[in-house]
This record gives C-alpha cells, sequence and structure tokens, in this order.
C-alpha cells in the first residue's frame, strides 16, 4: 500500500514513512544535494529501493545502488516504479545494504566542506579577477 510523504511540520510521521518504505521516490526536475534520497536509506527497516532522479545531486554519489530515472520520461519512471516493486528479496538487501554503505562513506558532514570549499575558491579567482 502506497505511503504519500506529505511536506508538512509532522516530523514522527516522516521518519516512521522512511522507516517503512518499500520503495522512495525522489523525482527532482533539478535540485541540489536533496536530503531525502540519504535520510530516507538510512532509517529504512524494510530493505526500501530508491527510485531517483538523475538531476539530483545525491545521484552523482548513490547512482550504483538506485535506480535512476529521467524527471522527464513518465514512462521510464513507471517502468522503473514497477521494477523496484517487483525485486526478489536478495536484490532489495544488496540496493539497501550497498546504498547505506555509501552514504555512510559519505557524510553529510564532507559535502559540507566540499561546498564550502568550492565557494572560498570562486571567490578568490573573483578576486583575482577583478583585481586583475
Amino acid at each position: 500500500q502506497p505511503i504519500q510523504l506529505e511536506i508538512s511540520d509532522d516530523f514522527t510521521r516522516v521518519l516512521a514513512a522512511y522507516k517503512a518504505y518499500d520503495v522512495l521516490f525522489v523525482n527532482s526536475v533539478y535540485d541540489g544535494m536533496n536530503l531525502v534520497a540519504k535520510e530516507g536509506p538510512l532509517l529504512n527497516e524494510q530493505a526500501g529501493v530508491v527510485v531517483l532522479s538523475d538531476n539530483t545531486g545525491a545521484h552523482a554519489e548513490l547512482f550504483r545502488n538506485v535506480i535512476s530515472v529521467d524527471p522527464f520520461d513518465i514512462s521510464e519512471q513507471s517502468e522503473a516504479l514497477h521494477h523496484a516493486l517487483t525485486l526478489n528479496k536478495t536484490e532489495r538487501n544488496r540496493h539497501a545494504v550497498a546504498l547505506r554503505a555509501t552514504i555512510e562513506e559519505n557524510p553529510i558532514e564532507a559535502w559540507e566542506q566540499g561546498v564550502l570549499s568550492d565557494l572560498t575558491r570562486a571567490v578568490k579567482e573573483d578576486r583575482r579577477t577583478i583585481e586583475s
């Protein structure tokens, strides 16, 4: 039975949905990191599968252990959801374990530090350009 995750301030409900999903569908058209794709797998207790838009920032890190979709291709999304829902238990477990390991190996603090380093470098390059 589908669980619809609604945007609200009901944090308890969000955590319960993360724990219980069979398939987490993160279908951003364009997005930054999109932490939902990382939070869900860390809390999930069902060997849930993630179907992830290839336009999310998290896709670059997680693509090996998710089912990737083009956020503009409805047929592909439908096929990906069907595939995710019909995976056997062994494959579901493989995806879930590998995804969790990838997320744990790349903590959000490392991503945050990378963003700050990139911003600092960009500001320094802009100053050099302006001063030239």
